[in-house]
């Protein structure tokens, strides 16, 4: 059953964005959780794009059929790419996550299987406001969950310090394949609801403008919550939408608003305080001397 939220097609069209974009920048920031900085999400949602065009045009899939392939095959990638960079970190793994993205891109735009330059078109309209909400609902509730378990306490720790994690006994290789996976599978559900909602996907979808984007989302929303990515994503996006009225040029107006944020509020616009090292550390040793309990009582 589709629900329209009381919503014009046009500002229908609007929340869709804005949700897809969220859905996809939980997908980035559940990856930099980790520690790991990556831009290549924005190629990983492209791609998951293209496969879920192939999955509804060539194999004659449904909707929902169609996101879970074109999510496994963003888990499966993201799981790939961290296989690549594993042994990278900071500014270098960053360079290679951009290099795997501008690669797939490259790739895209010289398959006659999939378009050439010209892209996959034909995707069938289904995406409506009311799946997207759901799958942002789900996704959302689902990280914030997460952050309060046993993966979500190694996951942070890793991010942190690697080093003091891994002598708590938490594999920080593990972790971070398991982020990289769990990011793309996000990223590729995003990619397959944006494909079946504008019906064509383009080796543009898998280039640096898509990075940055999703990047903006996480950054400027807040890195240290789930929320942030979610109040990146929309707010981005319907600002820009609302200054797309006025008789200014919204370009400056957005990029001073951008920068104000960035120098006033650094960490974002929401931001959790309760992150620090040494709750997490101590919440760290807890969960490994239980374990350790558990082990010695079986």
């Amino acid at each position: 059953m589709v629900f329209d939220f009381g919503l014009s097609a046009y500002w229908q069209g609007v929340v869709i964005v804005a949700g897809v974009g969220a859905i996809a920048a939980l997908g980035l920031q559940l990856t930099m959780m980790s520690g790991q900085f990556s831009v290549v999400h924005g190629a990983l949602m492209g791609a998951a794009a293209y496969m879920t065009g192939i999955a509804t045009v060539r194999w004659g899939l449904g909707m929902w059929p169609a996101v879970a392939v074109g999510g496994a095959f963003g888990a499966a990638l993201g799981l790939l790419v961290a296989v690549i960079v594993l042994r990278l970190d900071g500014l270098f793994l960053g360079i290679a996550t951009l290099a795997i993205g501008q690669m797939l891109s490259l790739a895209a735009s010289n398959s006659t299987y999939l378009g050439a330059s010209n892209g996959f078109v034909g995707i069938p309209l289904r995406t409506h406001v009311s799946d997207v909400a759901l799958v942002l609902v789900v996704a959302l509730a689902a990280l914030l969950a997460l952050k309060r378990t046993r993966v979500g306490i190694g996951l942070v720790a890793v991010g942190r310090d690697p080093v003091a994690a891994s002598s708590l006994g938490i594999s920080p290789a593990h972790v971070r394949l398991a982020a990289f996976a769990g990011g793309g599978l996000l990223a590729g559900v995003a990619g397959a609801l944006n494909a079946q909602y504008v019906s064509f996907v383009s080796p543009d979808d898998l280039g640096f403008a898509a990075e940055v984007q999703l990047l903006l989302y996480v950054v400027l929303g807040g890195m240290t919550t789930p929320l942030g990515a979610v109040a990146g994503a929309f707010g981005i996006t319907l600002s820009s939408e609302l200054l797309r009225f006025t008789d200014l040029d919204r370009l400056w107006i957005f990029g001073l608003v951008l920068m104000g944020v960035a120098l006033l509020r650094p960490d974002g616009l929401l931001r959790r305080r309760n992150i620090g090292l040494p709750g997490i550390a101590a919440r760290s040793r807890a969960l490994v001397l239980r374990m350790r309990g558990e082990r010695a009582a079986a």
